[in-house]
């Protein structure tokens, strides 16, 4: 075992800990750390992130890890058509804003009872995309 333990965080708000709290990630590290293990963590956890997002940050920002704790969240179970184009609900600059809201406009329209039958719908991950995160 090394002699500091290395764990990356990725997930929504129960990683983040916005909306809590307290958070899942910061909690396991308080425990272990109990028990006379060192730890450090990286947490990439952000409200309303997918766990698609999470991976992306994680390629770009972390550091080696010894364990992933990846939270499947609420985000990733959204049932919303053309499930493979997602933008968070926090958006971080003007442009994801405004794309966010021409996205969601959109996908309202394309929920007509006509179009249903033509438009792709599922979950904005699905199990086989996540099982390859």
């Amino acid at each position: 075992m090394p002699s500091i333990l290395r764990l990356l965080a990725i997930g929504d708000c129960n990683s983040s800990g916005k909306t809590l709290d307290a958070n899942v990630p910061e909690e396991l590290v308080k425990r272990l750390e109990a028990d006379g293990i060192r730890c450090s963590l990286q947490n990439l956890g952000a409200a309303m992130n997918s766990s698609r997002e999470g991976r992306t940050k994680a390629k770009a920002h972390s550091a080696p890890a010894d364990i992933l704790l990846l939270s499947f969240g609420l985000v990733d179970a959204w049932v919303t058509s053309i499930p493979m184009f997602y933008i968070s609900y926090y958006p971080d600059n003007k442009l994801k804003r405004r794309t966010r809201k021409i996205l969601k406009s959109l996908k309202k329209r394309l929920r007509h009872p006509r179009l249903t039958r033509w438009i792709p719908t599922g979950a904005v991950v699905g199990k086989k995309s996540f099982k390859r995160i």
